[in-house]
């Protein structure tokens, strides 16, 4: 597990751990380059969705800009996670379809 810097902010950055791609898609073992094949297409799916996959770079200027939470509040939350002491989860993704009776 590597750190990556995430930016907050110009001039603000705060670190929280992510999985690091260090070998190309081609070159490693069997089990890294189907870790990396799977990931791959995992990223492509959404994105063919029309799903913008940047959207967690402007997350923090969108809940500023929406009232949800001040800078201080934002900056406050990220060196919580950064931290490691809480149990984060994401909200199940939902998708359904269907057809009007008739």
């Amino acid at each position: 597990m590597a750190e990556k810097f995430v930016a907050t902010r110009p001039g603000k950055t705060c670190t929280a751990p992510v999985h690091v791609q260090t070998r190309s898609m081609t070159t490693g073992s069997e089990r890294e380059r189907l870790a990396n094949r799977i990931r791959t297409g995992f990223r492509a799916m959404p994105a063919g969705r029309g799903a913008d996959l940047a959207y967690g770079r402007r997350l923090p200027g969108l809940l500023r800009a929406g009232g949800h939470a001040t800078e201080e509040e934002i900056e406050r939350h990220l060196a919580n996670v950064a931290a490691g002491g809480m149990d984060l989860a994401t909200a199940p993704m939902v998708s359904a379809w269907g057809r009007r009776p008739g």
